[in-house]
C-alpha cells in the first residue's frame, strides 16, 4: 500500500480516557458513528489504526518537474509507491527519475484502482518523455 493511500484510508487511533466527557471540542461529529465497531490495525511500537469512514483529501508538496526534476520524482515515488523502508525506493538505481521510470508498469497498474492519481502519474511520465525529446540535439 502506498503512504497516500494509506493516508487516506486510516487515521490514528487514541482509546478515550475515562475522564474524557462526551461532548469536547477537538470532537468531529462526521469523523465517527455511534455504535459502528470498526476494526483496529496495530503498528509497530504498538500504536493502533482504524479505518476512516470517508477517504481523506491528502496534501503533498508540489514540486515543478521544471525548476527540481529529482525532488519531483522522488515526492512521486514516496506518494505512490508500496514500500517498508525509505531506501527501499532508490535501490539499485542513481536517480529518482530513473528509478521512476523502472517502476512505470508497477505504478500504471496500482493507478488503475485508485482513479483520483492516474491523472497525476500519467502528467509524470508524459513530463519525462518530453524532457527526453526536448533534451535531444536538433538534426539540421
Amino acid at each position: 500500500m502506498s503512504l497516500t493511500e494509506f493516508a487516506m484510508l486510516f487515521v490514528p487511533f487514541y482509546p478515550k480516557k475515562a475522564s474524557e466527557t462526551e461532548e469536547s471540542f477537538d470532537h468531529d461529529p462526521f469523523e465517527e458513528q455511534p455504535n459502528v465497531r470498526r476494526s483496529l490495525v496495530t503498528l509497530s511500537g504498538d500504536s493502533k489504526m482504524v479505518v476512516r469512514n470517508v477517504p481523506a483529501v491528502v496534501r503533498v508538496p508540489y514540486f515543478i518537474a521544471s525548476s527540481d526534476l529529482e525532488k519531483f520524482f522522488y515526492s512521486l515515488l514516496v506518494q505512490y509507491m508500496p514500500y517498508r523502508s525509505e531506501t527501499e525506493l532508490l535501490e539499485g538505481f542513481d536517480s529518482a527519475k530513473d528509478a521512476f521510470l523502472a517502476r512505470e508498469n508497477q505504478l500504471k497498474e496500482m493507478s488503475r484502482h485508485m482513479r483520483q492519481h492516474r491523472e497525476q502519474l500519467e502528467n509524470a511520465f508524459n513530463q519525462i518523455y518530453a524532457f527526453g525529446i526536448l533534451q535531444q540535439p536538433e538534426v539540421l
